[in-house]
């Protein structure tokens, strides 16, 4: 969450200095240009001007889709920024804690509060604040003065400490996750929605959910997996398995083929 506004304010600036100077992949292009002795013309067979009028019609569009761009960044990112809950999360970066246990009270308590009021439905009735705010400070504390802890990246501290410390710093920790699992924007859901669209095209357009669903989960946590890697005998023994619980009849063919590790059946 805290990176949000530095991303956003770096795409800014660079989309402000892109008025007044082409970047590195356009001036690419302009030189290509230049090269067919100024004749705006691209490789010999796209005009990209009529004269000066086009010229000046080019500056003047491109202004237009830079000032566009900027307007789109700060609407879509405004409510992120603004909002008191999700500021509030930037406590959790490491990077930006000052120095000492008093400063880590001090600075921290009406953020941290305002957390668990926010989500106090994970707690149990019995889970005070001042519980949770102890193990803050306690394993703030704990990290701080640690050069190998302070020394890591946000993802990775946090990774960390969750698989080690999740029984001595429950409450706290507790905050952390949410934190971590709370979108920035909507560009994850936007793309589970093109992955949806890539696998079920018209040709499969009978194609059911359950199948949809397990193609999608198989794209996106086995993509990386080498074939030499993928358990199709487990995968095999599962199918058959649940075939078999619903009652299905296997299909025979006239003359079955016989695979590799099926031999021993014959």
């Amino acid at each position: 969450m805290f990176d949000i506004s530095k991303n956003v304010n770096r795409s800014l600036m660079v989309l402000n200095n892109l008025k007044e100077s082409p970047g590195k992949a356009e001036r690419a292009f302009l030189e290509e240009v230049a090269k067919d002795e100024d004749a705006d013309m691209y490789k010999g067979t796209c005009q990209l001007y009529e004269g000066d009028g086009g010229r000046q019609l080019m500056k003047r569009y491109r202004i237009e889709i830079i000032e566009s761009l900027e307007k789109h960044l700060t609407n879509r990112f405004q409510k992120v920024l603004d909002h008191p809950v999700l500021n509030a999360m930037a406590m959790f970066n490491h990077a930006k804690w000052p120095g000492t246990e008093a400063e880590i009270k001090i600075t921290f308590t009406d953020k941290l509060e305002l957390l668990y009021k926010t989500y106090h439905h994970f707690f149990e009735p019995d889970e005070t604040f001042e519980m949770v705010n102890d193990q803050w400070v306690e394993m703030a504390v704990e990290i701080l003065t640690e050069p190998s802890l302070m020394a890591l990246k946000y993802h990775d501290l946090w990774a960390r400490k969750l698989m080690l410390s999740s029984d001595e710093y429950p409450l706290v920790l507790r905050l952390v996750v949410i934190s971590l699992i709370v979108p920035a924007d909507t560009s994850e859901s936007e793309r589970i929605f093109s992955l949806m669209n890539d696998i079920k095209t018209a040709e499969r357009a009978r194609m059911g959910q359950r199948n949809l669903k397990n193609l999608m989960l198989w794209h996106r946590m086995a993509k990386d997996l080498k074939a030499q890697d993928v358990p199709v005998m487990a995968i095999l023994k599962e199918f058959r398995a649940m075939a078999g619980e619903q009652g299905r009849r296997p299909h025979h063919a006239q003359n079955p083929i016989t695979y590799e590790y099926e031999k021993h059946r014959v």
